[in-house]
């Protein structure tokens, strides 16, 4: 009797140990998904719960018909043309049939004001405006040469220093002068705000160029 018990004792004891293996096993397989406790347990555990809400906005914004949170959209381009001394009949029909890419690219395909009304129809008071957004009694440039008026005038009290160049530079733009300035503009002196410079230093007959503050003739 003792003979035919002992190999049914050695199974058992053989199926007791591999239970115990399999429970070892599995314990320690369920503990490799759990958040360690201690020191470092409340920031892993602040790590899984980042990681839930990121799962959670992506799953919202997909709810909602987009894949993630929307870009910024890019900002336009700017350009500004300023012109001087124009009669009604320069822009007339007749007149544009000798200036295509004006009338294709700028009219046709821009806005025309038939309404609208100029302050102070003198060319420097209105280019001032044009920088600073101010009607000539506000920004003080009340004619095109000094004391009342002009670039001088301009600069001395501190008009240049805040305008649609500075405005524009502050928002990350980056911006570029050519041609005419104010009247009566002269020098290698270059208004804050631009990043490129190329400014007639002088007259309308003037030759000189003043290239980011190098007078060029």
């Amino acid at each position: 009797m003792r003979g035919s018990n002992a190999p049914e004792a050695a199974i058992q004891t053989r199926l007791l140990l591999a239970c115990l293996v399999l429970a070892a096993v599995w314990a320690l397989v369920a503990g490799c998904g759990t958040v360690p406790v201690g020191a470092d347990g409340a920031q892993a555990e602040d790590e899984a719960k980042g990681a839930d809400a990121k799962s959670d906005a992506r799953g919202d914004a997909e709810d909602a018909g987009g894949e993630g949170p929307a870009e910024a959209p890019e900002s336009p381009n700017v350009v500004v043309i300023p012109t001087d001394d124009l009669a009604a009949g320069d822009l007339s029909p007749e007149m544009l049939e000798h200036m295509p890419n004006l009338r294709e690219e700028m009219i046709e395909k821009g806005t025309t004001f038939e309404n609208s009304f100029v302050t102070n129809s003198v060319c420097c008071p209105s280019r001032a405006t044009v920088l600073r957004g101010q009607y000539a009694h506000n920004h003080q440039v009340l004619t095109n040469a000094p004391p009342l008026g002009g670039a001088e005038k301009f600069r001395l009290s501190g008009g240049d220093e805040s305008t649609v160049a500075t405005w524009l530079q502050e928002e990350g733009y980056r911006t570029s002068f050519f041609g005419k300035y104010l009247n009566a503009y002269y020098g290698d002196y270059v208004p804050p705000g631009w990043d490129e410079w190329y400014g007639i230093s002088g007259n309308f007959l003037s030759n000189s160029l003043n290239e980011n503050g190098a007078i060029i003739n």
